[in-house]
């Protein structure tokens, strides 16, 4: 294998090295998967550094440059995030920072808080008032009058829906007793559930934008951003990765990935961590999509993503603080190029590599030792064909940390899907609504799973969804009226005053006909 020639760079006071490579060609070699494990406190230019001051402000890489004024200096037409970088050959191999955790920078005052409030009031926090406000305004543009307590109940039935599974819509609003849902037919009309789900809008004739091909639902979810990052990043492991809402539906964002689960579907990029907790997230409009804000048309997609979610800790964070953090990414967005650009400003970061992404490679063979390349060595039990027994053989610490903490992305979807809704449509933007509400419920569970120590009070998604979905119901436009009548067969005129509407709507208490606009004014004089 090739090699340049050796630069040393000092590091801490045992002088670590670590190993950088070149991606500006491609080697058409068949090699085996190997890692790349960037040095957490070095961006690789040359020059020495005097690590001997023990304070913290020598551990900050150098140069010393703000981040927010390299994101007003970024350009279309760079095609590297660090193009004058040169990548060199060490010595001696990379030493990880044994010291690496999920750290919760949560308060005391804010946990307390947080443990004080009641399920739905955490889920407004996230899904708040400023996005009920805009939907609603966005839905009287469409000839859509909707007030905020029909779309708390919207949103509860959604949310019954997730459990309380039926295979049809109108089987929520069925007569037969062994079928009916007497909660859903009191809280809402069936006519009037349907008119919603046809009509609603979440955006207003002002937003449209021909560049941005998701401007239908981009406000709200800019609305649901903020809301879900009040609390700040307080988790110091985190992860970005892809998610995929299935959908059958047509328009242009749908995705075709074979090897998903859900192989047709949206494809949203999110940014979560260790624990599930969603920081960021966006809908993949395309690899040339220059509606993200991040002026990098030019750049690998990946590079851009992992820049376009990180950059609300990297402008709102100080560059001490961010040496807190780490962070990881699989190898559909590690090059070295996008590892130098993270180190330069603080972020330490951790991700696989494909072989295509380096000129230069440390290749390993198929029966290779475990513990080849990377220091230090964990043990770990593997169960051994020879021996007949699972043995302790030397694990990389890298390897260890990398497998430990960069779920994150992937448990926020799982958790996801235990709380969608059964009621479906074939409008896309109804599925972001429909995710936008799953992500709200899950980040509640977190949220308070992580803030209470005692696990006995741990709760579940199903908990959340019935409790939120009870409050919702309860507090219903229609009260007890809906439980008295049900639909029939036949149809007959109305009997209350003047109304010669037909109806199938038979009030069993009456033992009459009456219409759906009738029959409330009837029982509220009683």
């Amino acid at each position: 294998m090739p090699k340049r020639k050796a630069s040393e760079i000092s590091k801490t006071k045992e002088s670590e090295t670590a190993r950088e490579y070149d991606d500006s060609d491609v080697d058409s070699e068949e090699n085996d998967e190997f890692v790349v494990i960037p040095d957490p406190d070095n961006s690789g230019s040359e020059g020495e550094y005097d690590s001997d001051d023990e304070n913290l402000e020598e551990e900050i890489p150098k140069p010393n440059i703000s981040y927010r004024s390299t994101f007003h200096n970024y350009s279309a037409v760079q095609k590297k995030l660090e193009p004058d970088h040169e990548f060199s050959w060490c010595n001696s191999e990379k030493v990880c920072p044994g010291n690496v955790e999920n750290e919760l920078l949560l308060s005391d005052s804010v946990k307390k808080k947080i443990c004080s409030m009641s399920p739905v009031q955490l889920f407004e926090l996230f899904f708040s008032k400023e996005i009920k406000n805009y939907i609603i305004e966005a839905s009287e543009a469409n000839g859509l009058d909707l007030s905020v307590q029909e779309l708390n109940t919207f949103v509860g039935i959604l949310l019954l829906s997730s459990y309380n599974i039926r295979n049809e819509l109108r089987e929520y609003w069925e007569t037969d007793p062994l079928v009916k849902c007497s909660v859903v037919s009191s809280a809402m009309s069936r006519d009037r559930f349907c008119e919603i789900k046809t009509k609603i809008k979440y955006s207003k004739p002002k937003d449209k934008n021909d560049h941005d091909k998701a401007w239908k639902v981009r406000e709200i979810l800019n609305l649901f951003k903020i809301n879900i990052q009040q609390f700040g990043f307080f988790m110091t492991a985190l992860s970005v990765d892809g998610m995929m809402v299935r959908f059958f539906g047509r328009t242009c964002l749908k995705q075709y990935l074979p090897c998903k689960p859900d192989r047709y579907g949206l494809k949203l990029w999110g940014l979560c961590g260790a624990n599930g907790y969603l920081f960021n997230m966006d809908i993949y409009c395309g690899k040339n999509d220059t509606s993200i804000g991040i002026n990098l048309a030019s750049c690998p997609l990946g590079s851009r993503v992992v820049v376009q979610m990180i950059n609300p800790l990297l402008l709102g964070i100080s560059k001490r603080k961010l040496l807190d953090y780490h962070l990881y990414f699989d190898n559909y967005f590690t090059s070295p190029d996008l590892i130098v650009h993270l180190g330069k400003y603080g972020l330490r970061s951790t991700g696989t590599v494909r072989k295509d992404r380096v000129k230069v490679k440390h290749t390993f063979e198929k029966k290779a030792p475990r513990a080849v390349g990377v220091t230090p060595i964990k043990p770990i039990k593997r169960y051994s064909r020879t021996a007949k027994d699972r043995i302790e053989i030397g694990f990389p610490f890298a390897f260890s940390l990398y497998n430990k903490f960069m779920g994150g992305v992937d448990l926020h979807d799982f958790l996801c899907k235990k709380a969608c809704p059964s009621i479906s449509s074939k409008k896309w933007t109804f599925k972001i609504f429909s995710r936008i509400l799953q992500a709200s419920v899950t980040n509640v569970l977190t949220l308070w799973n992580i803030c209470n120590t005692d696990k006995t009070k741990h709760v579940t998604t199903k908990y959340l969804c019935k409790e939120i979905s009870r409050v919702y119901l309860s507090n219903s436009k229609l009260g007890d009226f809906q439980s008295y009548q049900y639909e029939t067969r036949t149809r007959a005129v109305c009997n209350y005053k003047e109304c010669r509407q037909r109806t199938s709507r038979f009030c069993i208490d009456c033992d009459k006909y009456y219409c759906l606009h009738c029959f409330p004014l009837l029982h509220q004089a009683k």
